[in-house]
């Protein structure tokens, strides 16, 4: 399988971002390919991006609770979608503020409940914050 998408090679935290984090690597997604255990890893699409989990979904398993909340961010052992989907803030041992509120940040793209307004700015390897689109 050869990764060409830019999403799946997308390099984040780098030096020359307005959010660069000098305490968090600079990731340069080594895409990866497993036929043994039908995985695709490493691709900023599946969480190597910075606060990202790095999952490594079954493509065979869709519907079956790859996608869900936490997977890509956040912490899949929360037993609330809610709380799934929370990034990891610097209290969890991330980076991110200790807010969990994200519509106050990420206004227009998701709302108090978590529903996303614009779709196409989630996952298009952008941070879309304070109404701005930025890479990270």
């Amino acid at each position: 399988m050869v990764f060409v998408d830019s999403l799946a090679n997308t390099v984040t935290n780098e030096p020359t971002t307005v959010d660069y984090d000098i305490s968090l690597p600079t990731t340069r997604p080594a895409t990866a390919w497993d036929s043994g255990t039908l995985k695709c890893s490493n691709t900023y699409c599946h969480g190597d991006f910075k606060n990202g989990n790095n999952y490594s979904a079954v493509w065979t398993s869709v519907g079956t609770g790859e996608a869900r909340c936490g997977t890509c961010h956040g912490d899949v052992t929360k037993p609330t979608l809610a709380e799934r989907a929370l990034p990891k803030t610097s209290a969890r041992g991330g980076t991110h503020p200790n807010t969990t509120q994200c519509s106050v940040c990420h206004v227009g793209i998701v709302d108090a409940n978590l529903n996303f307004i614009d779709k196409t700015k989630h996952m298009n390897g952008k941070l879309n914050v304070f109404g701005a689109e930025r890479d990270f």
